[in-house]
Parts: C-alpha cells; sequence; structure tokens
C-alpha cells in the first residue's frame, strides 16, 4: 500500500541531497547563514548550505529522526518531497568527536577558517539561548 499525500515518511539516504537543497532554499536569507557565509554570493552560499545540511540530516537518518513529505505528482507524474523535518531529541542529536573534527576539518577546507569560526559562534549562540 502506497503511503498518502503528505504523509511524513523516514528519509532515505537517496533523497538526502534533495532535502538539503529544499532547506537551503527555504534558509538562504536567514541572518546566521548570511553571517557564517558572508562574502559569499546567493549561488555559492545555497552551494554551501546545502553541504552543510546535507551532513546534518545524515546524521538524522543514522538517528531516526528524519522525516518527509510528498504531493501527488501532476497527472499522475512522480511525487514531488513537498516538506523535510529534522526531529531533535530533548538531549539533542549525537555527535561524535570524531565526526566534528572530520566535518570540521572538511568544512574549513572547503569554506575557509572564518566561515567555521563563525558556525561554531553561532551554534554556542544558539546553545546559551536554550540554556536561558
Amino acid at each position: 500500500m502506497e503511503p498518502a499525500a503528505g504523509e511524513l515518511l523516514r528519509l532515505h539516504t537517496h533523497q538526502v541531497d534533495e532535502a538539503a537543497a529544499m532547506a537551503a532554499e527555504a534558509f538562504a536569507r536567514v541572518p546566521a547563514w548570511t553571517y557564517i557565509f558572508e562574502g559569499l554570493d546567493e549561488a555559492e552560499r545555497l552551494a554551501a548550505m546545502t553541504w552543510c545540511l546535507a551532513l546534518t540530516f545524515r546524521r538524522g537518518l543514522d538517528q531516526g529522526s528524519a522525516r518527509c513529505a510528498f504531493a501527488e505528482g501532476k497527472d499522475g507524474g512522480e511525487e514531488e518531497m513537498v516538506c523535510f523535518f529534522v526531529f531533535q531529541p530533548p538531549r539533542g542529536l549525537e555527535t561524535s568527536t570524531l565526526s566534528m573534527l572530520r566535518n570540521g576539518i572538511l568544512f574549513s577546507y572547503r569554506f575557509g577558517l572564518r566561515s567555521l569560526a563563525r558556525l561554531l559562534e553561532v551554534q554556542e549562540y544558539h546553545k546559551r539561548v536554550e540554556r536561558g
């Protein structure tokens, strides 16, 4: 039995890039992202965000917290992903130190140390806000 249109389904590995691109488009002008990737034009920022978000979403896959929904295709065509979520467990998504180091090194190589420093600064800000 096929799922009903709009039903939240577990995201699969082959759908991560599509979900990341969708999320990057949705958040491309959010001040935190424009701050992290200051100096990149919009197309470059979208590519950088898509890369970063795909890493995050793959972590969500590993922990079973990534979900998506599809709309029925027009005239019986292929279904289209219309939304995507990563539900965050109360303690947050688990990330190993090795994973953070590996991804941080890749991040700094791709986007520079300044962008990495800004990303860490934004993450720390959000942690402080969550703690109150």
